[in-house]
This record gives structure tokens, C-alpha cells and sequence, in this order.
């Protein structure tokens, strides 16, 4: 069965909105990290350029975005229609980019239990969202 980014990114979102009403902070940021993954391996998915498959890049994002940031930067990068639709997630999901790992699940002290924090990652990770539901409208996924 073949991975569906798009549809784990929208589960991942719905249910991190979910937690953080809830004031479950760390399981929302949990599940935060996982919409911008998802982003990233459809957008990786997307470029021909990138001989690496999705899941080889794990869960680590410093790697996935370097990869397309890379590929961006060449010419031979994937359709011009997809662009429009490649972000710098180290820019416009810092707090993500720099504090998210799956692994800090177990870490309660890793800074994931405010309402500050979870409020940056679902801020964070609605951007990602939006991209993807811009590129499913588009036709591109």
C-alpha cells in the first residue's frame, strides 16, 4: 500500500487542533510535526530530482527541506507548477523545524506542555496544511 502523505497530513492536523483544545499541549505538538513531514514528503515526492524516496529521509526535517531547498535551487527541479507551492519550512515553521522530533514523546521536558508552544506549532502547522489543500485544489496532488 502505497503512502498517502496528503491524507495522514490532514488526520495529523485535524486531531493536533483537537488535543490542543483540549489543552493536551504535548500531544499537539506531537502530532503538529507530522503535518509539516507530511508536506515535506509530498513535495519530495513531487520532484523527480530528488532520487531519495520519501520515507529514506525518516522523520527528519533538517534533511527532507535541505533536500528540496537543494533541488529548488536546480534546474532540473520538477514541474515549474509546482513552485508555487515550495516553502522554507526552517523560515515559516521555525518552531517546528527546530524543537519537533518524534521522539520527545516520551520528553516532558522538552518545552511541548504550554499553550504558548502548542499554539506556535498549530499556528505553524495550519501553513503546511494550507499549502497542501492549495496543491490538491490546483490539481498538482
Amino acid at each position: 500500500m502505497a503512502d498517502n502523505f496528503k491524507e495522514t497530513a490532514k488526520k495529523m492536523s485535524k486531531s493536533a487542533e483537537l488535543t490542543k483544545d483540549a489543552d493536551h499541549h504535548h500531544i499537539s505538538c506531537y502530532l503538529a510535526g507530522y503535518v509539516v513531514e507530511s508536506y515535506l514528503k509530498i513535495i519530495v515526492d513531487s520532484v523527480s530530482s530528488i532520487s531519495q524516496t520519501p520515507i529514506s529521509f525518516g522523520h527528519n526535517l533538517t534533511n527532507l527541506n535541505s533536500g528540496i531547498q537543494s533541488a529548488l535551487s536546480a534546474s532540473a527541479f520538477g514541474p515549474a507548477r509546482l513552485r508555487p507551492f515550495i516553502i522554507d519550512v526552517s523560515t515559516q515553521c521555525p518552531n517546528i523545524f527546530r524543537k519537533w522530533n518524534p521522539s520527545h514523546r516520551y520528553d516532558v521536558s522538552c518545552g511541548w506542555d504550554s499553550d504558548l508552544e502548542s499554539g506556535n506549532f498549530s499556528r505553524e502547522q495550519l501553513i503546511c496544511l494550507s499549502v497542501i489543500t492549495n496543491m490538491e485544489v490546483s490539481g498538482i496532488i
